[in-house]
Order: structure tokens, then C-alpha cells, then sequence
């Protein structure tokens, strides 16, 4: 209430526990940074536990009867991102030890010129890891790298997509002193779909990309929510896909359980697919095998 001396108009007064001008982009910032460690619990510490999760409260998003999302630009859902974020956080509150392991995680600032020097001409360095292999200090290197292959100057093309990019993660071995290429691929990264693939920066997704000495695994996240990652190994002197994982939001459960609901699909070698060399995958390879095995993750 105004008093006499208070001369603050009634109208600036907000209600606290509601935000005046909604934040959209750090509720897609907070789905973002949760779909990645969703995605790394899953690997370090296996299946979350559903019986942590004590209290699952309902929630009512509009969501369109749609298929599932694909992440193609034409798709779109009425489906508030931060439902979403609430439903992951959920999900990771019998983890807190997953913190602790991001802080440590070592992320490259700049790209050293010797490994500069392994890019092609005319490429941007979308993430850059490396570990050493051996105490004699060999080491492998993985670079994503983006460059425009079709469409006007991103700079005045009246729409993103509008333009045409590849992507491809690469792998770099020590021999005899140097750094040799020992497994490529233009399919693990999307970069035609993808918008924060299409629109990163230089070393932005450095997080995206997971490196130990024998094995390696990009994440693809997706901006409306979910994420699509795929693995590769070395055994035996050679890297092959080891496995993949998708999670989505399903319409059709959601629109069922009038809640959200995320499926996950997973699948490995040599359990799910046969051996299928680095160079020569093809995530539309393991599409069926994925589909067989569908879960609901929460």
C-alpha cells in the first residue's frame, strides 16, 4: 500500500512469485544443460533408479497429437520447455554426484596450432577433445568441424535454412611421432536439421563431445528438447559404432497420460547391430534396431 511519502505508482508492484516478461531462452538453456547430463549419467552410472523418485507431480502441457520428433525445422510443439526441465530434474535427483564429475571434466579453450593444422581449409572447430592413450605420451585427438557446402552468405540469407552445412567428427591418432587420421564420419554430427549444430560457435560444443583413450561419443541436442547421441570404440586397431541413444518426448503417451512423457531407445554392439566401421556408418543403419528397444524413461 502507498503511503503519503512513497510516491511509487501502484501499477510497478508485481505479484514476486511471478516474472513479469517471461525468460524463454533460459528455460531452453536449463532443458539444454540438463539433456546433457542426462545423457552422461546414463553412460557413467547406468539407469536411473525410478524408485528415487518420491513425488511426481502432474503436469498439463498442450501438446499437439503429433509423431515423433525428429527434429526437423517444419516441426513444432506447444509444449512449454520448462515442464520438460522440471520432468529431467526429476529424473536426476538421485544423482548429485553427476555435478561433482561435470566440474571435472577438462574442456580445451583454443585450438593448438599443430592440431589447427589438421583442418581442412575453410572449416570451423564446432569442439576439440583430446586424451593421451599411453604413459609415452601418444594421444587421440577428436575435432568436429563445420563448413558451408550450398546457399547465400549465412550473414545475409534471408532464412537459416537457406543454407547448407556438413559436419563431420574426426579421430587422430599418435604414429611414429604424428598425428594420423584413423576414423571419419559426416553423419554423426547433424548439421542439416540440428540448429545449434547449424549455429554453434567455435568450440561451443566441446560439452557435446566425450573422449577416454578407446572410446568416443558425440551427443547431438536438440533445442526443443531431447537429444540423439551415438558411440564409437577402438578395437583392434580400428573404430566401429558401439551404440546409440535417443530420447524424445511421445505425443501419443503424453497426450494419453495428460503428463510428458519421454521414451528412450538404445541400442549397442554386438547385442542390437552388426559391426559397422566409423567411416561407413550410418545413423539410418541402426533406426530399427533402436525402435526395438523403446522405453519410458520418465
Amino acid at each position: 500500500m502507498n503511503t503519503e511519502d512513497d510516491d511509487t505508482p501502484a501499477s510497478s508492484l508485481q505479484a514476486v512469485h511471478k516474472l513479469s516478461r517471461p525468460d524463454p531462452l533460459h528455460d531452453l538453456q536449463l532443458l539444454r544443460d540438463l539433456a546433457i547430463i542426462n545423457e552422461r549419467t546414463e553412460r557413467e552410472f547406468g539407469p536411473r533408479s525410478r524408485q528415487a523418485v518420491l513425488v511426481e507431480p502432474k503436469r498439463k502441457p498442450n501438446i499437439e497429437r503429433s509423431r515423433r520428433m525428429t527434429l526437423m525445422p517444419e516441426e513444432h510443439s506447444d509444449m512449454n520447455p520448462l515442464n520438460m526441465a522440471m520432468a529431467a530434474a526429476l529424473g536426476l535427483s538421485s544423482t548429485p554426484s553427476v555435478m561433482a564429475s561435470e566440474t571435472a571434466l577438462a574442456a580445451e579453450k583454443s585450438v593448438p596450432a599443430a592440431i589447427r593444422s589438421l583442418v581442412e581449409p575453410g572449416r570451423q572447430v564446432l569442439a576439440y577433445r583430446s586424451v593421451k592413450t599411453n604413459d609415452e605420451g601418444d594421444q587421440l585427438v577428436a575435432l568436429v568441424t563445420r563448413w558451408q557446402t550450398r546457399g547465400p552468405d549465412p550473414a545475409k540469407a534471408e532464412s537459416e535454412w537457406d543454407v547448407e552445412y556438413a559436419c563431420e567428427l574426426a579421430l587422430f591418432e599418435s604414429k611414429d611421432g604424428k598425428l594420423v587420421a584413423v576414423g571419419r564420419n559426416g553423419k554423426v554430427v547433424d548439421c542439416e536439421y540440428n540448429h545449434i549444430n547449424r549455429v554453434a560457435a567455435e568450440l561451443e560444443l566441446n560439452d557435446q563431445l566425450e573422449v577416454s583413450p578407446t572410446s568416443v561419443t558425440f551427443l547431438n541436442d536438440n533445442i526443443r528438447g531431447g537429444s540423439y547421441s551415438y558411440s564409437f570404440k577402438s578395437s583392434r586397431g580400428s573404430w566401429h559404432a558401439s551404440g546409440a541413444v535417443s530420447y524424445y518426448v511421445d505425443h501419443a503417451a503424453s497426450a494419453e497420460a495428460d503428463e510428458v512423457v519421454v521414451a528412450r531407445e538404445k541400442a549397442s554392439y554386438p547385442r542390437d547391430f552388426k559391426y559397422m566401421p566409423m567411416d561407413g556408418f550410418d545413423p539410418d543403419d541402426i533406426h530399427d534396431a533402436l525402435a526395438r528397444n523403446k522405453s519410458i524413461d520418465w
